[in-house]
C-alpha cells in the first residue's frame, strides 16, 4: 500500500498545480508547422485568449512524436514538431520551495537563511491526438502518465472517457482522478 502513497502523491501534486497555476502546454498548427504554446489557453480576467508564456529549451524534458523519443527537439524561439498522429511532452517550471517568506522558484538547496516548509518540482505532460491508433493504448513514457482505453476523438463534449493511469510504463490502481471541464 505504500507504494501507492507516492503516486496518489504525485497526481495530487499535479492536479494541484494545474489549478492553481492554470498554465497549459498546448500544440498550434502554424502553416505547415507544428509548435507548443504555453500560457493561458482560456482566457484569465482581462485577458485576450490565448496568452503566450515564454519558456526556455530547459523546461522540455522530454518529447514523443508517436512512440519515437524526438532528441534533441528542434528549438529556436518556441518547440518546433514534426506531424504526429500523437505528440507527448514532459515539461517542468522546475524546483518550488514554500519559505516562510513566500514561494520561490528555486531548489531547496539554493536557498540560504530561512525555514523550508516544502519544496517539489513542477512537472506537467501534454498528451495530444491528432489522429487514433490503437497502439495509443499503451504508456508512451516511464513518467505519471493517463492514456486513453478508446478512441476520445470519437467522444462529445460531456462523453465520460475510459483511461488507466501508469507509472513506468506498469498500471497503477485504485488511484482517485479528479476532472474538472
Amino acid at each position: 500500500m505504500k507504494k501507492y502513497y507516492h503516486i496518489i502523491y504525485l497526481l495530487s501534486i499535479f492536479i494541484f498545480c494545474n489549478l492553481i497555476y492554470s498554465h497549459d502546454l498546448w500544440i498550434e498548427k502554424n502553416n505547415a508547422q507544428f509548435i507548443l504554446k504555453y500560457g493561458h489557453i482560456k482566457p484569465h480576467n482581462g485577458e485576450n485568449s490565448p496568452i503566450k508564456l515564454s519558456y526556455k529549451k530547459e523546461n522540455i524534458k522530454n518529447v514523443f512524436c508517436n512512440f519515437s523519443k524526438l532528441q534533441p527537439p528542434q528549438f529556436e524561439e518556441m518547440l518546433k514538431l514534426p506531424e504526429c498522429d500523437l505528440y507527448w511532452i514532459e515539461f517542468t517550471t522546475f524546483f518550488w520551495t514554500k519559505t516562510m517568506e513566500g514561494t520561490k522558484n528555486l531548489p531547496p538547496d539554493k536557498i540560504k537563511y530561512t525555514v523550508i516548509l516544502d519544496s517539489w518540482e513542477s512537472i506537467e505532460t501534454l498528451k495530444q491526438i491528432q489522429k487514433w491508433k490503437d497502439d495509443f493504448k499503451n504508456p508512451i513514457s516511464n513518467s505519471l502518465e493517463i492514456v486513453p482505453m478508446e478512441n476520445p476523438l470519437q467522444k462529445n463534449k460531456g462523453d465520460k472517457l475510459l483511461i488507466k493511469v501508469f507509472y513506468n510504463k506498469k498500471e497503477q490502481k485504485n488511484i482517485p482522478i479528479s476532472y474538472y471541464d
